[in-house]
């Protein structure tokens, strides 16, 4: 059993040093019902990710409010994963637009190093701050966000986050309904702009809107104030947020992060443990008494570390080598990308911009995710993270001696960020756990796979498959024809479905949500 045996014991997550709340029973007690608030999303605006229309059903008719909390896409009772997709043209997951892959679970996200698909973040807040404001996704922002709390939870932010007090002039949402103009400008007072506004960029405009958040401008370009300008996916809001003074974006910011963080603290709590699996390896593996896996689920899991060399890629008590690999998934759905659909100088360009390094390219995976990643501005080495000695680590690695004196939890990181960009990380997509598997379907990056038998199936033919579309990248040499029979593939199902573990059902009780805001 020795090598079953590495796939338990699985312990408690490490602490988060870039969130110092994370393992803050009351910051996660709060997180929760941010998790669950439906408030902080915005509206519909039927666009996949490639800012094209939408030919299927959206969450809501165009510009109403999408209703969406965490939980719609990340339901914690089903392993924190979306089960609200449209098989079979549309298993990718859907918030105000169509996303390009399949939503991931958050049930045991506190262990992941990297965080999504193509590995672009390297913690959960930093992971929930590019959902919020993703027009795909819950399509909020940041002041919407800001706002939120000040309206339903302004005491229990203070009293959480003592450190970062709430600005003065963001005294109550009716109060600022009655300082501003239905265009979103400022009321005259006397006719002046009053204290809490400015005329920085020339009209009356507020210091914190209602809503605002950064719009898309080209790579190395500055950020310039062009309000009213209002493009509900590349400049929305009426550009406001460019329209702010950088100060308050800082202030806003602020707020915005520690929300990420409440809820990255919930996230912690999202922990599945005690599976078969666990009671069987617990009990020593025995073949028989009431801890024993059906003889099925037995055999599965000898397949599993043997013939199906599944644990090659899903190692360890996570059942995931946290790394990325290209398997001959294609892509393919109704809003997944293609490298066709990315030509150059577009939105998403397969080919190259002036660096010679393809911009945006979304079916690329892991080397899209890279060039994310290394770009991300709320990195664990940024102003925003609360680990000190990550941000000096980060910013002496290149001294071997200093990183080999002063280890800490960012130096995989430090390995990934310093990858080359080259075409061998082409199609690699993050190898997920397989904990709570049979809750979390549909499967791969896009959900081309409905089932864990077509999974194992995908397996079985090496890589190989009939279903059409682009498969990206070089398939990993691991990925071979298995031979497996009829019979071992129901038992290697028989094993997964054995990996569902137990959580706190207090853990994911849904809290009570105050009511809507009036802005």
């Amino acid at each position: 059993m020795p090598l079953l045996e590495k796939h338990a014991g699985l312990t408690d997550p490490a602490p988060d040093t870039s969130n110092k709340y994370a393992l803050d029973p009351a910051v996660a007690a709060f997180g929760k019902k941010l998790y669950f608030d439906p408030n902080f999303s915005g509206k519909e605006v039927y666009a996949d990710m490639l800012l094209r229309p939408m030919t299927s059903e959206g969450r809501a008719p165009m510009g109403m409010p999408i209703n969406v909390s965490c939980n719609s896409c990340h339901d914690v009772t089903r392993g924190g994963s979306d089960h609200t997709s449209d098989p079979p043209g549309n298993r990718v997951s859907f918030g105000g637009g169509a996303y390009d892959v399949n939503g991931q679970q958050t049930v045991n996200s506190a262990y992941n190093d990297l965080v999504y698909w193509n590995g672009r973040n390297d913690s959960v807040w930093g992971q929930i701050l590019a959902v919020v404001e993703s027009h795909v996704s819950v399509n909020g922002s940041r002041m919407r966000v800001a706002w939120r709390i000040i309206d339903q939870y302004k005491a229990e932010y203070q009293q959480l986050f003592p450190d970062y007090p709430l600005p003065a002039e963001m005294d109550s949402v009716a109060a600022q309904s009655s300082r501003l103009e239905a265009d979103g400008t400022c009321k005259l007072v006397d006719n002046a702009c009053p204290p809490e506004c400015h005329t920085t960029y020339g009209p009356c405009l507020p210091r914190f809107p209602f809503d605002a958040r950064p719009g898309f401008v080209e790579f190395g370009a500055p950020a310039v104030c062009n309000w009213g300008v209002d493009d509900p996916l590349l400049q929305p809001y009426k550009d406001a947020w460019d329209c702010m003074q950088l100060a308050d974006q800082l202030l806003a910011t602020r707020i915005y992060v520690n929300f990420a963080k409440a809820i990255a603290a919930y996230e912690f709590t999202l922990l599945s443990k005690n599976s078969p699996f666990d009671k069987w390896a617990d009990a020593g593996f025995t073949q028989t008494g009431p801890a024993a896996l059906s003889p099925s689920a037995q055999r599965g899991a000898h397949l599993f570390v043997g013939k199906a060399a599944c644990a090659e890629c899903h190692a360890g008590p996570l059942f995931t080598d946290n790394k990325f690999h290209a398997i001959g998934v294609p892509q393919l759905g109704d809003y997944v990308p293609t490298t066709a659909d990315c030509p150059a100088g577009g939105w998403c360009d397969c080919v190259s911009d002036d660096t010679g390094v393809p911009e945006n390219c979304l079916p690329d995976g892991a080397r899209d995710g890279l060039r994310k990643l290394r770009a991300n501005r709320f990195r664990r080495d940024s102003t925003w993270s609360d680990d000190e000695e990550c941000r000096r680590h980060f910013a002496l690695h290149t001294d071997v001696n200093y990183a080999a004196e002063h280890p800490t939890e960012c130096d995989s990181r430090i390995a990934w960020y310093s990858l080359p960009m080259t075409d061998d990380l082409k199609g690699q997509w993050k190898t997920p756990g397989l904990r709570d598997v049979a809750r979390t379907g549909p499967y791969m990056h896009d959900g081309v796979y409905k089932t864990l038998r077509e999974v194992i199936v995908h397996y079985n033919d090496g890589g190989v498959h009939q279903l059409g579309g682009e498969t990206i990248g070089v398939i990993d040499e691991k990925i071979k024809p298995l031979n497996l029979t009829e019979q071992e593939i129901d038992d290697l199902v028989a094993f997964l479905e054995a990996l569902t573990g137990e959580i706190d059902p207090a853990v994911t009780a849904p809290p009570t949500v105050p009511p809507a805001s009036a802005f």
